[in-house]
């Protein structure tokens, strides 16, 4: 009961590595891990509008590594094994940050754009990708259904959303009338930005009605962050449109 009083307790626990790393062994042994983490989601979405955007600044970007080489090669081994499995025309990246998974496509071949939050974002990015990127959410995504794009990208980004505003992104995607959705769905509480931390059954209730989990379409690369079984590697997941 104290943690639920004292809100900021929770906070401080996840972000002590040590504690993260044996609490983390003990509620899974203990089946409480999905509890600890509707706790955190219940925590950080009381958070205020202004408070998730001020987490995408300038830092942000340098602190996560999103214009590395490390972050291009693992990008690029998202943009082949997407290639590999959907074969897409058109690709639209979201949360894109400077460029790197759009790149990664284009010199795959596949016609890619992307957009992201962060603030200022065409100030940072390359002069090459800047016509390929745009500023905007994946709650009013800067892009329409006449761009005819079939394969949306969307890597640890669904888990920035707050809850009450997950049917809406849901609609934002299906609006712009892609085929398929490839994305990896993060579940872990060590980064600010995640407030929405929930099992796979949980948000194919949410995609319900618009599109459907292909259980069959699976792959074996490791992508780089954690994913929904944060005992595991972390895994694509795909989505076909319904209708």
């Amino acid at each position: 009961m104290r943690l639920l009083k004292n809100p900021k307790i929770i906070d401080n626990i996840i972000k002590n590595h040590a504690f993260r790393k044996l609490g983390r062994s003990i509620l899974e042994k203990t089946s409480l891990l999905g509890f600890f983490f509707d706790l955190i989601s219940w925590r950080r979405n009381m958070w205020s509008e202004r408070k998730l955007i001020s987490i995408y600044n300038r830092e942000y970007v340098s602190n996560h590594g999103y214009n590395t080489e490390e972050d291009y090669r693992i990008k690029e081994a998202h943009a082949r094994e997407i290639i590999r499995l959907l074969n897409p025309r058109k690709v639209l990246i979201a949360g894109c940050a400077l460029g790197n998974a759009v790149l990664a496509f284009r010199k795959q071949g596949i016609e890619a754009y992307g957009f992201d939050i962060i603030p200022n974002l065409l100030d940072m990015c390359r002069s090459e990708i800047k016509p390929y990127i745009r500023e905007g959410s994946i709650l009013a995504i800067p892009f329409n259904r006449e761009e005819d794009f079939d394969v949306f990208v969307c890597t640890d980004v669904s888990e920035h959303i707050q809850i009450k505003n997950i049917p809406k992104m849901v609609d934002e995607i299906y609006r712009i009338g892609v085929i398929w959705i490839a994305t990896i769905i993060c579940h872990d509480g060590l980064s600010p930005g995640h407030v929405t931390l929930k099992p796979l059954s949980w948000w194919e209730r949410q995609f319900k009605g618009k599109f459907t989990l292909c259980r069959d379409i699976k792959t074996d690369i490791f992508p780089g962050i954690y994913g929904l079984d944060p005992a595991k590697k972390a895994k694509f997941t795909f989505w076909r449109r319904n209708g």
